[in-house]
């Protein structure tokens, strides 16, 4: 079981970031391309009683498609900025047929939203630029804390405007 830790930024554009992992630091872009999320859980709500998040991603990097399953639960609260969660992800061919599949196991689909997601890896950092269907745009950064705290000073943030929430949150809020 892996534990992810992240951070996540509000910002206007990615410009400077971009430029900054592209020709500063030469980081590596994975690739990008529209990311479809549907969230399930029991018709009672039971996962999310006990922190748990059980989705299906289908992230289309022209020309090819990842798609995963992921279950997530709550590993820590943490006093500081940093989401940390334990996941369990495998990836899958098809993501039509795994939504199919935990419908047919009972589970319900509660969620769903698309961004557009583009991925840069920088050493052991993954780094992602993300806009919301609303326009609205976020850089997550996904590490150890200490590799995390040295990229946000690489990008020059400032750990005091991260949030922890998460897509669903955010896009539940009104802007």
């Amino acid at each position: 079981m892996a534990i992810e830790i992240e951070v996540k930024f509000p910002v206007r554009d990615f410009d400077e970031v971009r430029k900054k992992l592209k020709k500063k630091y030469r980081a590596t872009r994975v690739g990008e391309g529209p990311e479809k999320v549907f969230l399930f859980d029991t018709s009672r709500g039971e996962l999310k009683k006990r922190g748990m998040q059980l989705r299906v991603k289908e992230w289309r990097i022209r020309p090819k498609t990842v798609s995963t399953i992921t279950l997530k639960t709550q590993h820590k609260k943490d006093e500081m900025k940093y989401k940390e969660m334990k996941e369990e992800e495998i990836k899958i061919s098809d993501a039509r047929v795994a939504v199919g599949m935990l419908e047919g196991l009972g589970f319900i689909e509660w969620f769903r939203y698309t961004k557009h997601r583009e991925r840069w890896k920088y050493h052991a950092v993954t780094i992602e630029l993300d806009t919301l269907k609303d326009g609205r745009r976020f850089v997550e950064i996904e590490a150890t804390k200490q590799d995390i705290r040295s990229m946000v000073k690489l990008l020059h943030f400032d750990m005091e405007t991260a949030i922890k929430k998460g897509y669903v949150a955010i896009l539940r809020e009104k802007k």
